[in-house]
């Protein structure tokens, strides 16, 4: 019955969600004895950060792929064929010392890591279309809040769990474990989620492109808005170890704490604020997390712009500083249904761009992941710790300022065209009717090429007239169907279905009129 089918949907979301979780807490659990391993098989500080980051740089490039093989592969099939894809690619790390030689390490560690990444943006475009397939509309900030909550926990457990792996088995058990669970994973996904509905030839059309979603100017304003927050969270990756050390002389430990701060606030106030986002507005609730994220920066420093005492250079506020952000933060769980809300009114249905959604999410974070650390490392280097948060954060209100207006104008110039779209006059079945003053001839015989006109109404409808002498006035319909005519987004013109309707009165003999004629000559 309908309670079984929604007790069902809702255990394949949190299994979705439960995915989330699992994939972070393996990609974060090498972060606590990999970087010196790597040391220790020759490679310097730098080459170890492109292994890292060569992560995001590979989902970066792959996402309008991976939106592709989403639509057209189903995301269930794809989803389950990624994760033991991933669960493979990880067993595999635990090979990596029998590679001899730092450049031979570098050169397999590095091609792992950039494969992870491919196949990671592969499963995460397929997780978020599922979940947005699988929730209703008003339903979905709440449930992205849930899956970046689950995010959280992972990446606030996978170095954890990875550094007590290491401690019991060494090197090859975290990878081990990790491709273990990812596998049972993939069995799990295989077996319980249910195989796609089969589309309707009415729904079928062509697809929806990941340009068409984005260049929409106020989707393209929230993927820039979710970029600099995905940035902000990056940002002191590279940067804020080495400031709390040589300030505060704090041990790796202490250290790791203080990061745990934003990412467990991050992980307790996404669910919330999806659920404010639907009360009282996704855009709002996302403009007041920037804000609040900005403010967390002059508190980092402290901002040296601040009255003196005012922000003492202390670990309590840096503290509070990383809980600030983590809370700010949060607010990106709004971008997804305010993207959705936005193409939505421009006609596009949650099913054909819910692919397309997942991946500007997931474009949206590598860009922020791979330029937020690199950023970072510049303006600290340049500025300092203190200064250089403190005009990250002058400069984060600044973009939340220009966002805003940008949003809030072409919002309210979309709303209005479709409005006046929706406000013309349209007959039923998108038909167009109108007299031609000729005799049509009987159906299956080919029209005279004398002459056409095409014939614009609400929908798309093309007629042929000819001069003759005389006739009698015939009723045609045309109609013609596009799916750009639903999207409102253009205009087709050719012709359709024409049909002849019973007539009243006989049609004019041709001979009787030449008779006609030759009498009155």
């Amino acid at each position: 019955d309908a309670r079984s089918e929604e007790q069902r949907s809702s255990s394949h979301v949190w299994l979705l969600i439960l995915i989330c979780g699992v994939c972070d807490a393996t990609y974060t659990s090498i972060a606590p004895f990999f970087p010196q391993r790597a040391l220790e098989r020759g490679l310097s500080a730098t080459t170890n950060g492109f292994i890292f980051s060569v992560f995001m740089v590979g989902g970066l490039v792959f996402v309008p792929v991976a939106t592709h093989l989403s639509r057209t592969t189903g995301s269930r099939v794809l989803l389950t064929v990624c994760i033991l894809l991933e669960a493979g690619l990880t067993a595999a790390f635990a090979l990596s010392p029998l590679m001899h030689g730092p450049g031979a390490f570098f050169a397999f560690t590095f091609g792992l890591r950039l494969a992870q990444g491919v196949v990671a943006t592969v499963y995460e475009v397929a997780v978020s279309a599922l979940i947005l397939r699988a929730v209703p509309s008003d339903r979905v900030g709440a449930v992205v809040g849930m899956q970046e909550s689950a995010r959280g926990v992972g990446m606030m457990i996978g170095p954890s769990l990875g550094g007590v792996l290491y401690g019991v088995g060494g090197f090859v058990l975290p990878f081990l474990a990790s491709a273990l669970a990812l596998a049972l994973l993939g069995v799990v996904v295989l077996v319980i989620l249910p195989p796609p509905l089969p589309k309707s030839d009415e729904s079928e059309g062509p697809p929806v492109t990941i340009a068409e979603v984005a260049l929409r100017p106020p989707i393209a304003v929230t993927v820039a808005m979710l970029t600099s927050l995905a940035m902000a969270l990056s940002v002191l990756d590279p940067v804020l170890g080495p400031h709390e050390h040589d300030q505060f002389n704090l041990e790796p430990s202490a250290i790791g704490l203080i990061f745990s701060a934003a990412t467990i606030t991050y992980a307790l106030c996404s669910p919330l604020a999806g659920v404010i986002g639907e009360r009282v507005g996704n855009f709002r609730v996302l403009v007041v997390g920037m804000l609040v994220t900005a403010a967390s920066f002059q508190l980092m420093g402290p901002s040296p712009w601040a009255p003196k005492g005012w922000l003492p250079t202390r670990v309590w506020l840096l503290v509070v500083a990383m809980v600030v952000m983590g809370c700010g933060a949060s607010t990106l769980t709004c971008a997804v249904p305010c993207m959705l809300a936005v193409a939505n009114g421009g006609g596009l249905n949650t099913d054909a761009i819910s692919d397309v959604v997942g991946g500007l999410l997931s474009f949206a974070w590598s860009v922020g992941a791979l330029v937020g650390p690199l950023y970072g490392s510049a303006v600290v280097q340049s500025m300092g710790f203190s200064k250089a948060t403190s005009v990250t954060g002058v400069a984060l209100l600044g973009l939340t300022g220009a966002g805003t207006v940008l949003f809030c104008a072409t919002y309210t110039r979309l709303q209005q065209h479709t409005s006046a779209m929706a406000s013309r006059p349209a007959l039923a079945d998108d038909s167009v009717v109108f007299e031609a003053p000729f005799p049509l001839p009987p159906s299956g015989q080919p029209l005279p090429s004398n002459g056409a006109t095409a014939v614009r109404g609400t929908g798309a409808a093309v007629a042929s007239s000819f001069g003759l002498a005389n006739g009698s006035t015939a009723a045609v319909a045309a109609t013609s169907r596009s799916r750009a005519i639903a999207s409102n987004k253009r205009r087709t013109f050719a012709a359709a279905h024409c049909s002849v309707p019973e007539l009243s009165e006989p049609l004019i003999d041709p001979t009787a009129a030449r008779d006609s004629d030759d009498e009155r000559d």
